[in-house]
């Protein structure tokens, strides 16, 4: 059993990609490995090899029509618990860390990608965000944009702040936080007893730069990790910078309908979905 491993099992939109990047060296850590919109099929040279060895064609997996957006063709392979297996094992042969995001396949997939990790001893990383709805707005901004990275060079930040949103269909929304919620808690539940760092977009992105830095090192602790080894400009730069936050509120203020979500939500946070609807007299609104 190696040490030193570790997975970030992380809620999408969950500054999960910047952490990654910030605990990467040298090609270590590989991004979202069971998802065929990975960027590391085109940069990262040892998944290359590694997907041509094991005989994965993303072009000739089948879509499948249970995961958002319609675009993990690795779906099948995670399914496969013995395939997982043999995946995951020549990954972590060739890698340190992996990111994995929970939303891109079934929760059948990811209990195979916990139990193994479990079994063979590798560090778990628990990230998701306290406010789960900010979560999901960022995920639909994104969509809308077509922008769920700023670039490494803040490329497309310009692009980003002047993107133009159409309003989001609210019951559809809603629809979609509660099944977020209901897998956080599920994986929670998976976890509970096994050795795990719960770890928040909100403790690493916002407040005072040193509670930010403490979450930080008290992370690196968990993975056994000196955070002096690490390169301490890119660590700032992935982790510490405000000009990489994506989605500000400002941003999402910007959806025609964003009040109208928020309203509706805070109803229903209540448990007074009732008396929104008994105030606007009408069933929840679509937009």
């Amino acid at each position: 059993m190696k040490e030193g491993r570790f997975i970030i099992f992380a809620l999408e939109r969950s500054g999960s990609s910047s952490l990654a990047a910030a605990l990467n060296q040298d090609l270590s850590v590989v991004q979202e490995p069971f998802t065929s919109r990975t960027g590391d099929l085109q940069s990262n040279p040892k998944f290359i090899e590694l997907v041509e060895q094991m005989g994965i064609n993303p072009e000739q997996l089948p879509d499948p029509g249970n995961i958002p957006f319609g675009f993990n063709r690795y779906l099948p392979l995670a399914q496969d618990k013995d395939r997982c297996d043999a995946y995951l094992n020549h990954l972590f042969d060739r890698f340190v860390g992996i990111k994995h995001v929970w939303n891109t396949v079934s929760r059948e997939a990811n209990l195979n990608i916990l139990s193994w990790c479990i079994d063979q001893g590798v560090d778990i990383v628990f990230l998701t965000r306290k406010n789960l709805f900010r979560s999901l707005l960022s995920r639909h901004l994104a969509q809308q944009a077509n922008i769920f990275q700023l670039g490494d060079q803040l490329q497309h930040r310009q692009e980003w702040e002047q993107a133009e949103f159409e309003p989001i269909d609210i019951r559809k929304f809603t629809r979609q936080l509660e099944s977020i919620e209901r897998d956080e808690a599920y994986y929670r539940r998976f976890l509970k007893g096994q050795r795990y760092f719960f770890l928040h977009y909100e403790m690493l992105y916002q407040g005072s730069l040193k509670q930010r830095q403490r979450s930080f090192r008290l992370l690196c602790a968990f993975l056994s990790i000196n955070p002096e080894t690490l390169d301490e400009e890119n660590t700032h730069k992935y982790l510490f910078s405000q000009r990489r936050k994506q989605t500000s509120a400002a941003i999402g203020r910007r959806l025609p309908n964003y009040h109208r979500l928020i309203v509706y939500q805070f109803y229903r946070r209540s448990g007074l979905q009732k008396l929104y609807l008994n105030l606007t007299k009408r069933t929840p609104p679509k937009t």
